[in-house]
């Protein structure tokens, strides 16, 4: 019986340690005491308050993009933090302050629990993703295209070829010749995955709709097109072939012209002799005779 007991007390350790693990987590609030499921949208030059609680104990840190908000230079002296760091205060907010903002509880060096929220303007609410409507590229060249994002989004890239009218494929293609590469976001100090779309030498089949898909985690969908138009490399030579044709052209009339004109006027000097002209000459023989007579 006495083992009995000790193997219950500990299956009740044990079902006490799991619950409180399985329960224990970090919760943002907003400046009403409420909870905020993942986006909150500020106004530029308000202040905003988020207060950081956890079941579990250690000490709280609040960190943008991955980095600790004490160290951005960006945030100086526009951000307050009290209750033992458990409450982030901003003041004079700026677009700038677009982000990613975890509170993190961490013990012995370790972060056990944290909570991510996404910071929005209420300008940058109407859109998810960003890129160019239209690229232009010269074939042979190097195409990039970039997608801004707002929020914890994650990014899909479709392809779709306008002339043949195929239907959408994912990117990259099978062939890799199209490359997904990530970048970082100065603006919001985070790091954005697949956010560039490269392809080092374009050809005439890469052009068509290119579109940018973010996901967030509550399954909102934003996406955006770019149409890319690749213009043929040699494009700014038929013009210049054109025009040098045109001229040569022109020159060869006007030096047929003149040649032509040249000899008619040479044949109209040799015939265009009027007959007073040609009986001057025997006139003064006649009147020598009668002179010497």
């Amino acid at each position: 019986m006495k083992y009995h007991h000790l193997v219950l007390l500990c299956f009740a350790l044990i079902s006490i340690f799991c619950t409180k693990s399985a329960y224990s987590k970090v919760t943002v609030l907003n400046q009403a005491g409420e909870p905020i499921k993942r986006t909150i949208h500020f106004t530029v030059k308000k202040s905003l308050q988020l207060k950081c609680e956890s079941d579990e104990i250690g000490n709280i840190t609040w960190e943008k993009g991955g980095k600790s908000v004490e160290k951005l230079d960006e945030l100086k002296g526009r951000y307050e933090l009290k209750d033992n760091k458990t409450i982030l205060i901003f003041k004079n907010l700026k677009d700038s302050d677009v982000g990613n903002y975890t509170c993190a509880v961490n013990n012995n060096g370790n972060k056990i629990a944290h909570y991510t929220v996404s910071l929005h303007t209420a300008t940058s609410s109407k859109w998810g993703v960003r890129v160019s409507k239209n690229s232009n590229v010269v074939e042979g060249e190097k195409l990039t295209i970039k997608c801004e994002i707002r929020g914890d989004l994650t990014l899909n890239w479709l392809y779709k070829n306008t002339t043949s009218g195929d239907n959408y494929t994912t990117i990259p293609d099978e062939k890799g010749r199209v490359k997904l590469k990530d970048y970082y976001d100065e603006e919001r100090k985070v790091n954005v995955t697949g956010g560039l779309l490269i392809i080092e030498e374009v050809d005439m089949g890469d052009r068509g709709e290119y579109i940018c898909i973010g996901k967030s985690a509550d399954g909102q969908q934003y996406n955006m097109t770019s149409t890319v138009r690749i213009k043929d490399k040699y494009a700014a030579l038929w013009p210049f072939l054109g025009i040098c044709a045109e001229v040569f052209v022109l020159c060869a009339i006007i030096f047929i012209y003149e040649k032509k004109r040249n000899k008619t006027e040479l044949e109209e000097s040799d015939t265009d002799q009027s007959p007073e002209q040609k009986n001057t000459p025997d006139h003064g023989k006649e009147t020598n005779l009668r002179h010497r007579q």
